[in-house]
């Protein structure tokens, strides 16, 4: 650009004169970046065909843009339909009461599936015949605990079931959900009853009073509501939590309601008049779940700070605490007989069943369930404890002719480091199309108690080449199959695979293995 000076009324000034070559040339070339720019970048922003895959440390690395390998998990169930018969022992009867005299002989019982989605609530009804299950689905499942057969679905208005209690006697069952109200059926006749309404958020939890006269709910509204049964009447809305109700539990002669919260408290109040008795302080993180000991001397609550607070209800003093979860502490049950304290944790790395002394607030036993579990119940004779989290619920218990001995465990993986299961993988998988109907029966596999035989539970299983699914398919098995395994492993997502016999790894969560297999060893890829 060349400079000029220019004459005017205000004197000399400078002008320029403009290259107009170079400033087409310069247009020119920027239009030609833009353009290639675009060429470049614009198929990626637009693709619909973009993945993406978890590649396990080590594993080979995928091509770009190949198609995930099919899944692991079958999208069609076993044909088979399976009964409720114990994996160890005869029928439910034959069941020893879980106490901590023999909590170290508990073991699975049945697995019961249907749902859809996870299982958030579970509760027995008060003979022990019934066992309710309340979903993510927004589906109740009522179930024949004798033959493990569905007695009765229920639907509630929402896509999620919260909470769901049986009364006193049997005849009413409630759920709660994301509605701003409660369902209740007549169990008899499997006949609805119009929703109780007054909360004005979601029910988190519902339980009824020993009595039965009374039904109490926990809403996202922060308040606690409590109808008259008979009539339907909204008797009172108790005030004063400043978040979420996320659990409420009456004492063993109806006296006492106890109600937890997003808030970290517990909060006790008098009945049916709804005084205020006293707020327990001591959790960092939100209450997750609550239970009165049977004589009601003491309450556990669970909390997302990942222990176990137990409480003098009489004092309103913290009495001891139990330490062992590693992730949320979801639900919270004492046996019947008040000698245990049964905690349910779930997270990446803690989905297990403890088994905690109610008298010297110590752990004796570790249950590892093939999931996380959000809810726990024991039946009333203290011979069953149902868990669920999955899609599926577990039966635990202890068969009456078990010869496991002081110190002996029929848990899955009773080792100082066991294995972590999990039932998905919705980071690398697109879930099944329809939920996978676990096996109940115990599978005959060998004679040979010294080796790990493994059985598909599914129609079609993938076996890897290594333990991850970023592996290529080393091969298949189908219902029926057995194949021997020499060790285990986890992937980088939690996973713990079987190696095989030979060759290839299969999932821990799509096979059935021997108790023999606890004594497996690591063993690298």
């Amino acid at each position: 650009m060349k400079l000029r000076k220019r004459k005017t009324t205000r004197g000399e000034q400078e002008d320029s004169i403009l290259n107009t070559p170079r400033l087409v040339l310069a247009i020119i070339a920027v239009s030609v970046a833009c353009g290639l720019l675009y060429w470049l970048v614009w198929p990626y922003l637009n693709s619909s065909e973009t993945r993406y895959v978890v590649v396990p440390y080590q594993s080979p690395t995928p091509a770009p843009n190949t198609p995930l390998p099919a899944t692991d998990l079958p999208t069609t169930a076993p044909t088979a339909q399976p009964s409720l018969a114990p994996t160890e022992g005869g029928p439910p009867g034959d069941l020893l009461p879980i106490t901590d005299d023999t909590a170290l002989r508990i073991g699975t019982v049945a697995q019961l599936a249907g749902h859809s989605n996870a299982v958030s609530s579970v509760a027995f009804s008060p003979d022990g015949e019934l066992l309710a299950s309340g979903s993510l689905d927004g589906r109740v499942y009522l179930w024949d605990v004798a033959s493990g057969d569905e007695r009765a679905i229920y639907e509630i208005d929402t896509n999620r079931v919260n909470s769901v209690a049986f009364s006193r006697d049997g005849r009413l069952l409630a759920a709660g959900g994301n509605s701003p109200s409660v369902h209740l059926w007549e169990v008899s006749s499997d006949g609805s009853f119009p929703p109780l309404s007054g909360p004005g958020g979601a029910v988190r939890s519902v339980a009824f009073s020993p009595s039965g006269s009374l039904l109490a709910a926990g809403s996202d509204d922060s308040n606690v509501y409590l109808w008259n049964t008979s009539s339907g009447e909204l008797m009172a809305t108790l005030s004063g939590h400043s978040s979420y109700v996320t659990g409420v539990a009456f004492n063993a002669d109806g006296s006492i309601l106890a109600s937890g919260s997003e808030d970290d408290t517990v909060r006790l109040w008098k009945v049916p008049g709804g005084a205020l008795l006293g707020v327990l302080q001591g959790h960092s993180a939100n209450v997750t779940g609550l239970a009165f000991s049977p004589d009601g001397v003491q309450l556990a609550s669970a909390g997302s700070d990942r222990v176990i607070r137990v409480w003098n209800v009489a004092s309103r003093r913290q009495v001891g605490t139990l330490s062992g979860h590693t992730e949320n502490a979801n639900s919270v049950a004492f046996s019947p007989d008040g000698s245990l304290i049964v905690s349910a944790g779930s997270g990446i790395d803690d989905n297990t069943l403890r088994l905690w002394d109610a008298e010297a607030l110590t752990q004796v036993q570790v249950l590892y369930p093939d999931g996380p579990t959000n809810a726990i119940a024991f039946s009333p004779d203290g011979t069953l404890l149902a868990s669920g989290g999955a899609t599926f619920l577990t039966l635990w218990g202890v068969p009456r002719d078990s010869t496991a001995g002081p110190g002996e465990s029929s848990t899955l993986f009773p080792t100082a480091a066991p294995p972590t299961l999990f039932s998905d993988d919705e980071s690398v998988f697109e879930a099944p199309t329809a939920a996978p109907t676990l096996t109940r029966e115990p599978v005959d596999i060998a004679d040979d108690s010294t080796v790990c035989t493994l059985t598909p539970r599914y129609d079609e299983v993938n076996t890897r080449s290594g333990p991850g699914t970023g592996y290529e398919i080393a091969g298949q098995l189908r219902l029926g199959d057995t194949i021997e395994a020499s060790g285990w492993n986890t992937d980088i997502e939690g996973f713990t695979w079987w190696k095989l016999e030979g060759d290839g790894w299969v999932r821990a969560d799509v096979v059935t293995w021997p108790p023999v297999c606890q004594t497996l060893p690591r063993v690298e890829p």
